[in-house]
């Protein structure tokens, strides 16, 4: 195998475990049906997307400031979700190589993201 493939895999698989990390961490702040989808090779757009459900506009503000302080000691690069307003049902946290959609009960089962998605994988994370 060349150094560049096996530089390319072991950069996939520090991916995969950032993801994993995250979505394990989304669980431990309380985030409901955290669901991680694998669209490796499958979408131009990113990676992976995690799926999460939220409460309370309060607890989509909270869960968005935790993931950026997360994100900040992970060192990993995240942009999106600093400007919410009480009627905001989803936010999308744009981290380069995932995605992440915090979505309200109501609209997580309008928009049905996992069956609009269906050809990709579900990622165990342990979540």
């Amino acid at each position: 195998m060349s150094e560049n493939m096996s530089e390319q895999m072991n950069e996939q698989e520090i991916h995969r475990e950032a993801v994993k990390n995250t979505a394990r961490f989304m669980d431990e702040i309380k985030l409901e049906d955290v669901v991680t989808l694998d669209f490796q090779g499958k979408s131009s757009i990113t990676d992976y997307y995690i799926i999460a459900t939220v409460n309370s506009y309060g607890q989509l503000r909270g869960a968005v400031k935790r993931l950026h302080e997360y994100f900040y000691q992970q060192q990993i690069d995240c942009r999106g979700g600093k400007k919410q307003s009480e009627e905001d049902n989803w936010t999308l946290l744009d981290c380069d190589y995932f995605i992440i959609h915090l979505m309200t009960k109501e609209a997580r089962a309008f928009y049905d993201l996992e069956k609009l998605w269906f050809e990709a994988e579900r990622l165990e994370t342990g979540a």
